[in-house]
């Protein structure tokens, strides 16, 4: 009898410690506290993939599975016939693109202040409308493609989304009022953003035949064997620059 009781309270001790286990394995560390789809989890490391570049929504329910990276973000059936958006939902890759800037968007939208989030918005519905404004381009993909990423590019500098390389300080025209500090991002394609006379500047890499170039909305910056010709504003002088020590 005795003996029937202690291999009664081994069984009892293992099945409430297969179920313990069970449990926790279908438990996610994500921040929403629910039960987590493997889907959202690529990685294998329990920990949910918008934990890892601050992207978590708390307006999704992550014990759902994940949409398919090529389904755009916005509803296909209510894009407009022949629109960039109708594009968007054809092509895989403009697909995956727009889901990538919305997770970027979002992430960007977190590390805002409040007092700066309807100027983010606005500058979203801007961006929006340039999009859609690619109609008027010769190719009309191919401008659609080039507005996506220099977007994702330009939220994920701004807001220190991605590694960065700097600042690093410039000294132009050997005088201290004239110092410019870029910090260079790893961004597709590869962006720095530059301050000079407390104002700054995003610019994105160009084709160049030697050194590293950049280019912003007027200004420029050439680096080519350890100095920098530097030129901000509309037709300004350009200026000889070196990384200060």
């Amino acid at each position: 009898m005795q003996i029937f009781r202690i291999i009664s309270a081994i069984l009892i001790i293992f099945l409430l410690n297969t179920a313990t286990s069970a449990l926790a394995a279908n438990q996610s560390p994500a921040v929403t506290g629910l039960q987590m789809h493997p889907s959202w989890d690529l990685d294998g490391d329990t920990i949910n993939d918008c934990e890892l570049d601050d992207t978590c929504d708390h307006t999704i329910d992550y014990s759902k599975p994940r949409m398919s990276p090529a389904t755009p973000s916005f509803d296909c059936n209510k894009a407009q016939l022949n629109s960039s958006e109708i594009m968007v939902c054809k092509d895989p890759r403009l697909s995956i693109l727009d889901r990538k800037l919305n997770q970027v968007f979002r992430a960007a939208k977190f590390k805002v202040e409040d007092t700066n989030l309807p100027t983010l918005k606005a500058e979203q519905r801007g961006w929006i409308k340039g999009r859609d404004d690619c109609w008027k381009a010769e190719d009309h993909q191919q401008c659609v493609y080039k507005s996506y990423l220099f977007r994702i590019a330009e939220l994920q500098a701004w807001y220190r989304l991605v590694p960065a390389n700097g600042p690093v300080r410039y000294l132009c025209e050997g005088t201290p009022k004239k110092e410019v500090d870029a910090t260079f991002f790893v961004t597709d394609p590869p962006t720095l953003i530059a301050e000079y006379q407390d104002s700054p500047a995003l610019m994105y890499i160009q084709p160049s035949g030697s050194g590293a170039k950049y280019q912003g909305r007027n200004e420029t910056f050439w680096e080519h064997q350890g100095e920098a010709m530097i030129t901000w504003g509309y037709d300004a002088v350009e200026m000889r620059c070196k990384i200060m020590p």
